[in-house]
Protein backbone atom coordinates (compact mmCIF):
# COMPACT_ATOMS: atom_id res chain seq x y z
CA UNK A 1 0.00 0.00 0.00
CA UNK A 2 1.57 3.56 -1.00
CA UNK A 3 0.58 6.40 1.49
CA UNK A 4 0.67 9.81 -0.17
CA UNK A 5 1.81 12.42 2.11
CA UNK A 6 3.49 15.17 0.37
CA UNK A 7 1.46 18.53 0.97
CA UNK A 8 -0.53 20.65 -1.60
CA UNK A 9 0.03 17.68 -4.25
CA UNK A 10 -3.79 18.49 -5.47
CA UNK A 11 -2.71 22.04 -6.64
CA UNK A 12 0.36 20.46 -8.76
CA UNK A 13 -1.96 17.67 -9.75
CA UNK A 14 -4.49 20.39 -11.12
CA UNK A 15 -1.61 22.13 -12.25
CA UNK A 16 -0.49 19.46 -14.71
CA UNK A 17 -4.68 18.83 -16.12
CA UNK A 18 -4.45 22.52 -17.31
CA UNK A 19 -0.68 22.34 -19.04
CA UNK A 20 -2.25 19.50 -21.16
CA UNK A 21 -5.37 20.67 -21.43
CA UNK A 22 -4.14 23.65 -23.27
CA UNK A 23 -1.32 21.99 -25.18
CA UNK A 24 -4.13 19.51 -26.51
CA UNK A 25 -6.43 21.78 -27.40
CA UNK A 26 -4.18 24.06 -29.81
CA UNK A 27 -2.83 21.04 -30.94
CA UNK A 28 -5.60 21.00 -34.39
CA UNK A 29 -8.44 22.69 -35.16
CA UNK A 30 -10.07 23.20 -38.64
CA UNK A 31 -9.01 26.17 -40.68
CA UNK A 32 -11.16 28.10 -43.57
CA UNK A 33 -9.55 29.84 -46.86
CA UNK A 34 -11.56 32.16 -48.17
CA UNK A 35 -10.44 32.62 -51.63
CA UNK A 36 -11.22 36.04 -52.94
CA UNK A 37 -10.83 37.42 -56.76
CA UNK A 38 -7.16 38.63 -55.84
CA UNK A 39 -6.65 38.27 -52.07
CA UNK A 40 -7.14 35.25 -49.31
CA UNK A 41 -8.03 35.15 -45.97
CA UNK A 42 -7.39 32.56 -43.45
CA UNK A 43 -10.31 32.08 -41.17
CA UNK A 44 -10.12 29.54 -37.58
CA UNK A 45 -13.86 29.40 -35.66
CA UNK A 46 -15.17 32.73 -37.16
CA UNK A 47 -11.69 34.58 -36.04
CA UNK A 48 -8.93 35.45 -38.98
CA UNK A 49 -5.94 34.15 -38.60
CA UNK A 50 -3.85 36.79 -40.76
CA UNK A 51 -3.56 40.17 -40.04
CA UNK A 52 -3.96 41.02 -43.77
CA UNK A 53 -5.12 39.35 -46.74
CA UNK A 54 -2.31 37.52 -49.30
CA UNK A 55 -2.61 38.68 -52.32
CA UNK A 56 -2.92 36.16 -55.03
CA UNK A 57 -0.85 36.28 -57.63
CA UNK A 58 -1.31 35.57 -61.75
CA UNK A 59 -0.69 32.29 -62.33
CA UNK A 60 -2.26 31.44 -59.28
CA UNK A 61 0.05 29.09 -57.21
CA UNK A 62 -1.91 27.42 -54.72
CA UNK A 63 1.00 25.00 -53.23
CA UNK A 64 3.24 28.02 -52.13
CA UNK A 65 0.25 29.89 -50.66
CA UNK A 66 -1.16 26.32 -48.65
CA UNK A 67 2.88 26.57 -47.01
CA UNK A 68 3.08 29.99 -46.18
CA UNK A 69 -0.66 29.63 -44.79
CA UNK A 70 0.59 26.24 -43.06
CA UNK A 71 3.71 28.01 -41.86
CA UNK A 72 1.82 31.23 -40.50
CA UNK A 73 -0.50 28.73 -38.17
CA UNK A 74 1.90 27.09 -37.02
CA UNK A 75 3.76 30.29 -35.81
CA UNK A 76 0.06 31.08 -33.93
CA UNK A 77 0.21 27.71 -32.22
CA UNK A 78 -2.51 26.12 -34.63
CA UNK A 79 -1.66 22.69 -36.51
CA UNK A 80 -4.46 22.38 -39.54
CA UNK A 81 -6.27 19.35 -39.48
CA UNK A 82 -8.96 20.14 -41.88
CA UNK A 83 -9.52 23.19 -44.47
CA UNK A 84 -12.73 24.23 -45.50
CA UNK A 85 -12.58 26.33 -49.26
CA UNK A 86 -14.70 29.77 -49.27
CA UNK A 87 -14.76 30.85 -53.16
CA UNK A 88 -16.26 34.62 -53.51
CA UNK A 89 -16.77 32.68 -57.47
CA UNK A 90 -19.47 30.85 -56.55
CA UNK A 91 -22.67 31.54 -58.28
CA UNK A 92 -26.02 30.94 -56.84
CA UNK A 93 -29.63 31.09 -58.37
CA UNK A 94 -32.99 29.95 -57.22
CA UNK A 95 -34.75 27.36 -60.50
CA UNK A 96 -38.54 26.93 -60.31
CA UNK A 97 -39.07 23.14 -61.00
CA UNK A 98 -41.66 20.56 -61.50
CA UNK A 99 -42.53 18.59 -58.21
CA UNK A 100 -42.41 15.64 -59.91
CA UNK A 101 -38.28 16.28 -60.12
CA UNK A 102 -38.04 15.80 -56.23
CA UNK A 103 -37.70 12.34 -56.49
CA UNK A 104 -34.51 12.22 -58.14
CA UNK A 105 -33.33 15.71 -57.91
CA UNK A 106 -29.76 15.76 -58.11
CA UNK A 107 -30.01 13.67 -61.38
CA UNK A 108 -32.48 15.72 -62.70
CA UNK A 109 -30.22 18.83 -62.29
CA UNK A 110 -27.12 17.17 -63.85
CA UNK A 111 -28.85 16.17 -66.91
CA UNK A 112 -30.13 19.55 -67.45
CA UNK A 113 -27.09 21.49 -66.08
CA UNK A 114 -26.52 23.02 -69.36
CA UNK A 115 -29.92 24.68 -69.21
CA UNK A 116 -29.09 26.08 -66.09
CA UNK A 117 -25.51 27.50 -65.83
CA UNK A 118 -23.44 28.37 -69.25
CA UNK A 119 -21.36 25.06 -68.17
CA UNK A 120 -22.07 21.20 -68.67
CA UNK A 121 -22.56 19.12 -65.02
CA UNK A 122 -18.74 17.39 -65.46
CA UNK A 123 -17.52 21.21 -66.11
CA UNK A 124 -18.22 22.17 -62.71
CA UNK A 125 -19.44 21.17 -58.69
CA UNK A 126 -22.44 21.77 -57.29
CA UNK A 127 -24.97 21.75 -54.38
CA UNK A 128 -28.48 22.84 -54.06
CA UNK A 129 -30.98 23.18 -51.63
CA UNK A 130 -35.10 23.01 -51.43
CA UNK A 131 -36.92 25.60 -50.24
CA UNK A 132 -39.95 24.78 -48.12
CA UNK A 133 -43.28 24.32 -50.30
CA UNK A 134 -46.43 23.41 -49.60
CA UNK A 135 -47.38 19.36 -50.76
CA UNK A 136 -50.17 20.10 -52.44
CA UNK A 137 -48.10 22.82 -54.74
CA UNK A 138 -46.94 21.15 -58.27
CA UNK A 139 -43.78 23.04 -58.06
CA UNK A 140 -40.39 23.75 -56.15
CA UNK A 141 -38.24 26.39 -55.43
CA UNK A 142 -34.51 25.20 -55.59
CA UNK A 143 -31.65 27.30 -54.40
CA UNK A 144 -28.24 25.64 -56.75
CA UNK A 145 -24.91 26.54 -56.25
CA UNK A 146 -21.64 26.03 -58.54
CA UNK A 147 -18.46 26.49 -58.91
CA UNK A 148 -16.23 25.97 -62.54
CA UNK A 149 -14.09 22.79 -61.69
CA UNK A 150 -11.14 24.88 -62.88
CA UNK A 151 -11.28 26.88 -59.76
CA UNK A 152 -11.09 23.63 -57.38
CA UNK A 153 -8.67 21.75 -58.82
CA UNK A 154 -5.65 23.38 -58.41
CA UNK A 155 -6.08 23.86 -54.65
CA UNK A 156 -7.41 20.19 -54.45
CA UNK A 157 -3.57 19.22 -56.06
CA UNK A 158 -2.32 21.08 -53.76
CA UNK A 159 -3.85 19.75 -50.37
CA UNK A 160 -3.03 16.75 -51.55
CA UNK A 161 0.68 17.30 -51.96
CA UNK A 162 0.49 18.71 -48.39
CA UNK A 163 -1.70 15.58 -47.16
CA UNK A 164 -4.71 18.11 -45.85
CA UNK A 165 -7.94 17.01 -46.16
CA UNK A 166 -10.71 19.49 -47.98
CA UNK A 167 -14.20 18.88 -46.06
CA UNK A 168 -16.00 21.62 -47.27
CA UNK A 169 -16.47 23.67 -50.51
CA UNK A 170 -18.77 26.90 -50.17
CA UNK A 171 -19.43 30.62 -51.63
CA UNK A 172 -19.15 33.59 -49.43
CA UNK A 173 -22.97 33.32 -47.76
CA UNK A 174 -23.69 29.59 -47.48
CA UNK A 175 -27.10 28.62 -47.86
CA UNK A 176 -28.29 25.97 -45.64
CA UNK A 177 -26.12 22.87 -45.18
CA UNK A 178 -24.79 23.52 -49.07
CA UNK A 179 -21.70 21.72 -50.09
CA UNK A 180 -20.27 21.89 -53.41
CA UNK A 181 -17.36 19.42 -52.95
CA UNK A 182 -18.64 16.10 -55.12
CA UNK A 183 -20.77 13.44 -53.71
CA UNK A 184 -17.72 11.07 -54.51
CA UNK A 185 -15.33 13.29 -52.92
CA UNK A 186 -16.64 14.16 -49.64
CA UNK A 187 -15.30 12.22 -46.15
CA UNK A 188 -16.05 12.22 -42.95
CA UNK A 189 -14.29 14.51 -40.44
CA UNK A 190 -11.06 12.68 -39.14
CA UNK A 191 -10.22 11.83 -35.35
CA UNK A 192 -8.16 14.48 -33.45
CA UNK A 193 -5.39 11.99 -32.41
CA UNK A 194 -2.62 14.88 -30.64
CA UNK A 195 -6.02 15.76 -28.26
CA UNK A 196 -7.65 11.96 -27.81
CA UNK A 197 -3.55 11.17 -26.35
CA UNK A 198 -3.68 13.67 -24.06
CA UNK A 199 -7.22 12.89 -22.95
CA UNK A 200 -6.37 9.41 -22.21
CA UNK A 201 -3.07 10.78 -20.56
CA UNK A 202 -5.17 13.02 -17.97
CA UNK A 203 -7.75 10.32 -17.03
CA UNK A 204 -4.66 8.02 -16.31
CA UNK A 205 -3.73 10.47 -13.74
CA UNK A 206 -7.17 10.71 -12.97
CA UNK A 207 -6.86 6.99 -12.14
CA UNK A 208 -3.80 6.81 -10.22
CA UNK A 209 -4.60 9.90 -8.17
CA UNK A 210 -7.74 7.84 -7.08
CA UNK A 211 -6.04 4.38 -6.63
CA UNK A 212 -3.63 6.34 -3.98
CA UNK A 213 -6.28 7.99 -1.88
CA UNK A 214 -8.27 4.79 -1.20
CA UNK A 215 -7.19 1.02 -2.22
CA UNK A 216 -10.83 0.10 -1.95
CA UNK A 217 -11.34 2.13 -5.01
CA UNK A 218 -10.37 -0.65 -7.27
CA UNK A 219 -13.09 -3.33 -5.78
CA UNK A 220 -15.62 -1.19 -6.00
CA UNK A 221 -15.35 -0.07 -9.68
CA UNK A 222 -14.95 -4.24 -10.53
CA UNK A 223 -18.61 -4.42 -8.28
CA UNK A 224 -19.75 -1.71 -10.52
CA UNK A 225 -18.18 -3.12 -13.47
CA UNK A 226 -19.83 -7.06 -12.86
CA UNK A 227 -23.47 -5.20 -12.72
CA UNK A 228 -23.33 -3.28 -15.55
CA UNK A 229 -22.14 -6.78 -17.07
CA UNK A 230 -25.13 -8.40 -15.60
CA UNK A 231 -27.17 -5.72 -17.17
CA UNK A 232 -26.54 -5.53 -20.25
CA UNK A 233 -26.25 -9.24 -20.70
CA UNK A 234 -30.10 -8.98 -19.06
CA UNK A 235 -30.90 -6.33 -21.18
CA UNK A 236 -29.40 -8.04 -24.59
CA UNK A 237 -31.49 -11.60 -23.35
CA UNK A 238 -34.55 -9.33 -23.37
CA UNK A 239 -33.96 -7.75 -26.68
CA UNK A 240 -32.69 -11.29 -28.40
CA UNK A 241 -36.52 -12.48 -27.16
CA UNK A 242 -38.34 -9.51 -28.72
CA UNK A 243 -36.71 -9.57 -32.28
CA UNK A 244 -37.53 -13.10 -32.36
CA UNK A 245 -41.49 -12.20 -31.76
CA UNK A 246 -40.56 -9.37 -33.88
CA UNK A 247 -39.11 -11.78 -36.87
CA UNK A 248 -41.86 -13.94 -37.08
CA UNK A 249 -44.27 -11.39 -37.20
CA UNK A 250 -42.29 -9.78 -39.99
CA UNK A 251 -41.39 -12.00 -41.84
CA UNK A 252 -44.83 -12.73 -43.64
CA UNK A 253 -44.61 -8.50 -44.71
CA UNK A 254 -41.24 -8.97 -45.74
CA UNK A 255 -42.18 -11.67 -48.61
CA UNK A 256 -45.18 -9.74 -49.37
CA UNK A 257 -43.15 -6.41 -49.73
CA UNK A 258 -40.24 -8.51 -51.58
CA UNK A 259 -43.11 -9.31 -54.06
CA UNK A 260 -44.34 -6.16 -54.80
CA UNK A 261 -41.10 -4.74 -55.19
CA UNK A 262 -40.20 -7.18 -58.07
CA UNK A 263 -43.68 -6.77 -59.48
CA UNK A 264 -43.72 -3.09 -59.43
CA UNK A 265 -41.39 -0.90 -62.47
CA UNK A 266 -39.13 0.92 -61.52
CA UNK A 267 -39.95 4.74 -61.43
CA UNK A 268 -36.75 6.38 -62.07
CA UNK A 269 -36.73 4.30 -65.50
CA UNK A 270 -40.33 5.99 -66.32
CA UNK A 271 -39.21 9.28 -65.27
CA UNK A 272 -35.77 8.79 -67.06
CA UNK A 273 -38.01 7.37 -70.42
CA UNK A 274 -40.58 10.76 -70.00
CA UNK A 275 -37.79 13.46 -69.95
CA UNK A 276 -36.08 11.87 -73.20
CA UNK A 277 -39.18 11.89 -75.04
CA UNK A 278 -41.03 15.19 -74.06
CA UNK A 279 -39.87 18.13 -75.89
CA UNK A 280 -38.30 21.00 -74.57
CA UNK A 281 -41.28 23.22 -75.10
CA UNK A 282 -43.76 21.04 -73.23
CA UNK A 283 -43.98 21.45 -68.86
CA UNK A 284 -45.17 18.28 -67.17
CA UNK A 285 -47.84 19.73 -64.81
CA UNK A 286 -48.89 16.75 -63.23
CA UNK A 287 -48.12 12.80 -63.63
CA UNK A 288 -50.69 10.28 -62.05
CA UNK A 289 -49.76 6.15 -61.77
CA UNK A 290 -52.97 3.81 -61.61
CA UNK A 291 -51.38 0.47 -62.19
CA UNK A 292 -50.59 -0.12 -65.74
CA UNK A 293 -51.81 3.31 -66.63
CA UNK A 294 -50.54 6.46 -66.48
CA UNK A 295 -52.07 10.11 -66.84
CA UNK A 296 -50.20 13.31 -67.99
CA UNK A 297 -51.53 16.87 -67.56
CA UNK A 298 -49.70 19.98 -68.36
CA UNK A 299 -49.06 22.79 -71.12
CA UNK A 300 -47.32 22.53 -74.65
CA UNK A 301 -46.62 24.24 -77.89
CA UNK A 302 -46.90 21.33 -80.01
CA UNK A 303 -49.42 18.98 -77.59
CA UNK A 304 -50.45 16.98 -80.84
CA UNK A 305 -46.79 16.18 -81.59
CA UNK A 306 -46.66 14.14 -78.03
CA UNK A 307 -49.17 10.91 -79.38
CA UNK A 308 -46.11 9.82 -81.59
CA UNK A 309 -43.08 10.31 -79.37
CA UNK A 310 -45.11 8.72 -76.57
CA UNK A 311 -45.74 5.38 -78.90
CA UNK A 312 -42.46 5.29 -80.18
CA UNK A 313 -41.03 4.19 -76.99
CA UNK A 314 -41.26 0.30 -76.04
CA UNK A 315 -42.05 1.03 -72.40
CA UNK A 316 -45.55 2.87 -73.53
CA UNK A 317 -48.47 2.08 -75.61
CA UNK A 318 -52.41 3.00 -76.21
CA UNK A 319 -51.24 6.68 -75.85
CA UNK A 320 -54.54 8.86 -76.62
CA UNK A 321 -56.01 12.31 -75.60
CA UNK A 322 -58.34 12.03 -72.29
CA UNK A 323 -60.01 15.61 -72.96
CA UNK A 324 -59.87 17.95 -76.16
CA UNK A 325 -56.99 20.53 -76.49
CA UNK A 326 -57.36 23.96 -75.30
CA UNK A 327 -55.52 27.28 -75.21
CA UNK A 328 -54.39 28.55 -71.70
CA UNK A 329 -52.25 31.69 -70.71
CA UNK A 330 -51.07 34.46 -72.85
CA UNK A 331 -48.89 32.56 -74.63
CA UNK A 332 -51.90 30.46 -75.75
CA UNK A 333 -50.20 27.36 -75.37
CA UNK A 334 -52.24 24.33 -75.38
CA UNK A 335 -53.38 22.41 -72.40
CA UNK A 336 -53.47 18.70 -72.51
CA UNK A 337 -54.35 15.77 -70.66
CA UNK A 338 -52.78 11.96 -71.76
CA UNK A 339 -53.52 8.88 -71.00
CA UNK A 340 -51.24 6.04 -71.61
CA UNK A 341 -50.29 2.35 -70.24
CA UNK A 342 -47.29 -0.07 -69.84
CA UNK A 343 -45.73 -2.76 -71.31
CA UNK A 344 -44.43 -3.56 -67.77
CA UNK A 345 -46.26 -5.91 -65.55
CA UNK A 346 -48.94 -4.14 -63.21
CA UNK A 347 -48.09 -1.55 -60.37
CA UNK A 348 -49.23 -3.15 -56.95
CA UNK A 349 -50.33 0.63 -55.56
CA UNK A 350 -51.59 4.40 -57.23
CA UNK A 351 -48.92 6.55 -56.56
CA UNK A 352 -48.22 9.93 -57.88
Amino acid sequence: MFTLVTPGWQASLSDCFALFADKGYRDSADITLQIGADTLQVMQQNRPLLERPIPLSNPLQPESLLATVISRCHADGVKPATVNLQFSQVVSRTLTLPRALLVNLRQSLIFEMDRYTPFSAEAICFDYVVADHPQQSDKILVTLSYLPLRLLTPWQEALATLSLQLLLVSGEQRAGAMNLLPLAQRQQRPPLLGRTRQLSLLLLLLLIAALLITPLLQQRLEVTALGEIYNRTLSEANRVQDLRQRYESDSFRLGYLQGLQQAAPLRIELLRELTQLIPDHTTVQQLRMMGRQIEVIGVSAAASELIALLEASPLFNKVEFVSALSRVGREQQEQFHLRLELETPPVAEASR
